[in-house]
């Protein structure tokens, strides 16, 4: 009867060795592929509360393919980005992913490839050429549908920060602008800290449309640089009241009757497209004239309507 039980007892042993055993050897292989073994290239999950968003930035992203590297899965973004004005050859770079229900921060170990391209594009001066980037972030970590795009340069002059329109699907690994119908935007305009500079190019314009509640100043229209794409611009409407001028910032919309209704020039108004919803609170009482300032690059354009609103307090 003992040797009965003693035979038992070491059979469920071996057993349940063998289970202890299994555990830790699946236990390893997922810490040793998604711990250990990282790319070369691949970012670092950071903890940071967002800056203030800024208006300085340029970004562009190029490819996003999910790859296989090192037996791991792993989304490619590559592109560039670039803080106007800056003259520092190094700088920090964060790619940000904000989805309904979190934000993740990521840091760029490939912030600084040289891109000169870029520069001769954006007509930059000095020889600073670092507005590359590469990285690959795990697929294991992108677990939402969508996620909102954002970029963090640290440099110099400290954290800027932009929350593009562009939105990634790790699912089938694209990017593509969010375009929302006007009656379901939720952006509201903010004051703009905003030197004005001369203006370099005639900016073509055309406010179409204002309209004011007891609560907000709606704005829409479209606006390029005559000559140049109006992808990479940056729009803002300005409140002009004597000789003080308000800047506020705009969202960007589609406008692709704009590119037919100038297709002789052969260029790309698609996204010449503003809208502006402004707090009455932020502004004074007086009569302001409503103008357009666009910056691409080192390029500025500037140019006021036939369209006043009034503001009685």
């Amino acid at each position: 009867m003992g040797d009965r039980k003693m035979k038992s007892f070491k059979k469920y042993a071996k057993i349940t060795l063998a289970v202890l055993i299994f555990i830790a050897i699946i236990f390893f292989t997922y810490y040793y592929f998604n711990v250990v073994k990282k790319t070369g290239e691949e970012v670092i999950l950071v903890e940071m509360n967002l800056p203030n968003e800024t208006q300085n930035i340029k970004f562009a992203i190029e490819k996003v393919k999910r790859e296989t590297l090192n037996d791991k899965d792993v989304l490619l973004l590559k592109g560039w980005v670039f803080k106007q004005n800056s003259k520092e050859a190094k700088r920090k770079l964060y790619l940000v992913l904000k989805s309904v229900k979190k934000t993740l921060i990521f840091s760029v170990t490939k912030a600084n490839l040289a891109r000169p391209d870029v520069t001769k594009y954006f007509h930059m001066d000095g020889n600073t050429n670092n507005h590359g980037f590469e990285l690959t972030v795990p697929g294991s970590l992108l677990n939402e549908d969508t996620y909102q795009i954002g970029f963090i340069i640290e440099d110099e002059t400290g954290k800027n920060f932009i929350m593009t329109v562009m939105v990634l699907r790790p699912s089938d690994a694209t990017v593509t602008q969010n375009k929302p119908k006007l009656h379901d935007i939720k952006f509201i305009s903010s004051k703009v800290s905003l030197t004005q500079k001369k203006p370099t190019s005639i900016l073509n314009s055309n406010v179409e449309s204002v309209h004011k509640s007891d609560t907000n100043i709606t704005i829409k229209g479209w606006g390029f640089l005559q000559g140049m794409n109006s992808e990479f611009l940056k729009s803002y409407i300005l409140l002009k009241k004597n000789e003080t001028v308000i800047a506020f910032s705009v969202e960007t919309q589609g406008r692709p009757d704009v590119t037919t209704y100038f297709k002789k020039s052969g260029l790309n108004f698609d996204s010449s497209g503003f809208f502006a919803k402004i707090p009455v609170t932020l502004l004074e009482k007086g009569h302001y004239r409503i103008g357009l300032y666009i910056v691409r690059g080192n390029q500025t354009g500037l140019s006021y309507s036939d369209k006043f609103i009034d503001i009685a307090k």
